[in-house]
């Protein structure tokens, strides 16, 4: 399998397409006619690792153009129907919330909605092309957060977990008493030597994970 990562215009959030005989799945979509229009691959689903909009801004684009069926939990696929919760709404303050953000703008203006096909509460597998995916719930940085776990080797986390920086729970459906009690847990239960594949920034294995005692305060 082929793991390749493109970077959003919307807070450099990862847009990952992974690739097997001719197929692909894409993990948190944005639009772009440049990467779309010249992928001779076949899509298959998409999978949302949450709600907020810089993680869902394509998802409208690739159900135009594909019509394939998009995954997300049962609590993202309730918050996507709404701008002021999939943050759209008020995504420029979003962006100006980020500390990390130095050296570009990111901004939007407007409200954006979008649906999911398939749900799940709790946990779900999909069997793809010979590979095993599970999908499991991780709520804290937003409410519909999951995790996606491919083959025992790869780990899709959205903004769950980052090498450098502690998950982010102070926006609009986030809670660090989740994070805390239900998704920490979860994540430090993954293998030394899985590589992580997170929502923003590049790849790292996860014994570099940083989850200090500042998540509190995040």
């Amino acid at each position: 399998m082929d793991i390749a990562r493109f970077k959003s215009g919307l807070l450099q959030s990862n847009m990952y397409v992974l690739s097997e005989d001719g197929e692909v799945i894409i993990i948190d979509p944005f639009v772009s006619e440049e990467i779309f229009g010249n992928m001779e691959l076949v899509p298959s689903l998409v999978i949302l690792t949450h709600e907020h909009f810089d993680h869902i801004s394509g998802v409208n684009f690739i159900k135009e153009h594909y019509r394939i069926p998009v995954y997300a939990s049962a609590a993202c696929a309730e918050n996507l129907k709404k701008p002021n919760r999939n943050l759209s709404r008020h995504f420029d303050a979003f962006c100006q919330m980020q500390s990390w953000i130095s050296d570009y703008i990111c901004s939007y203006s407007g409200d954006y909605s979008c649906s999911a096909d398939i749900t799940f509460s709790g946990g779900t597998e999909i069997e793809w092309r010979g590979h095993a995916i599970k999908l499991i719930e991780a709520p804290g940085h937003s409410a519909g957060s999951i995790l996606i776990y491919v083959d025992e080797k790869f780990l899709f986390a959205g903004d769950s977990i980052f090498r450098d920086y502690p998950t982010g729970t102070r926006f609009t459906g986030g809670s660090t008493r989740d994070f805390e009690a239900r998704t920490r847990p979860i994540i430090e239960s993954f293998p030394r030597g899985t590589i992580v594949y997170p929502g923003h920034f590049d790849s790292f294995r996860i014994e570099e994970r940083f989850l200090g005692k500042e998540q509190k305060n995040a």
